[in-house]
């Protein structure tokens, strides 16, 4: 139960904030990333999604958010791991989306839970999914914030 309350409380905390963009000029630690050699066109800055049509980034923000829960057992093993509240953070991932709804090039942006395991079991649940298919393959960052229930 205890186990059930924590997840549930770091999905409830796990702040997640979209937005598409080419992330050219964003600094950060690299991630490992996944296969995939489709031509993209970056979608534009958040607030003009130009080709990107606004209900296919609202999809992919909705996706993202149900998909908070998954990626949120990545940080709650190492909460039980470690048994230390304050560990607290946030990771901001970059990954191209495919026509078909496909992660790859998958990379850790920003991250301040400085946590190997978790940040790669993050890659790892980004690259599983199936997102919403799209026009045309985009980048997309996203960023998820964690803190434990108790």
């Amino acid at each position: 139960m205890r186990a059930l309350a924590l997840a549930l409380a770091a999905v409830l905390a796990t702040a997640a904030v979209g937005g598409c963009g080419n992330g050219a000029n964003q600094p950060g630690p690299k991630g490992p990333t996944g296969g995939g050699d489709e031509d993209f066109k970056p979608a534009p800055g958040p607030g003009d999604m130009g080709s990107l049509p606004q209900e296919k980034v609202e999809e992919l923000n909705d996706y993202f958010t149900k998909k908070g829960i998954q990626v949120s057992r990545c940080y709650q093993q190492e909460v039980e791991r470690r048994g230390d509240r304050s560990f607290v953070g946030k990771v901001t991932v970059k990954l191209r989306i495919g026509k078909e709804g496909k992660a790859s090039k998958v990379e850790i942006l920003e991250t301040t839970l400085k946590s190997p395991p978790v940040e790669q079991c993050i890659v790892e649940q980004i690259l599983s999914w199936t997102m919403p298919e799209l026009p045309n393959a985009i980048m997309w960052t996203w960023t998820f914030e964690f803190q434990p229930a108790w």
